[in-house]
């Protein structure tokens, strides 16, 4: 960031919190993007962490992620199962889920 951006002027205080949960989501789709270049696809992208670093709820994003992050991945190619009471999400490419991921009950 050069410089601070017009939004966050005092006259627009009144939408801080829309943009405020828009900078989360940037940061959502980053963090999930470094996972898929970086991690082994048996390690899944922890949903808690992320959102206790970004000291949010994560209620706050798990519809997001469903509605909105999952078919972006799938219109990619990428597969999906949410695990560990949709606290973490596992994104890869085989036909067969991750070994590391288990159904739950």
């Amino acid at each position: 960031m050069n410089k601070f951006p017009g939004e966050i002027g005092v006259n627009h205080k009144d939408n801080f919190s829309e943009y405020y949960m828009r900078f989360i989501l940037q940061n959502l789709r980053q963090a999930i993007y470094k996972h898929i270049l970086q991690d082994d696809e048996n390690n899944c992208f922890d949903l808690e962490n992320f959102c206790r670093s970004q000291s949010i709820k994560l209620t706050s994003i798990i519809e997001f992620v469903k509605t909105q992050i999952v078919p972006e991945l799938v219109k990619l190619g990428w597969k999906y199962k949410f695990a560990y009471g949709e606290t973490a999400l596992f994104i890869y490419s085989s036909e067969n889920p991750p070994v590391s991921w288990y159904e739950e009950i």
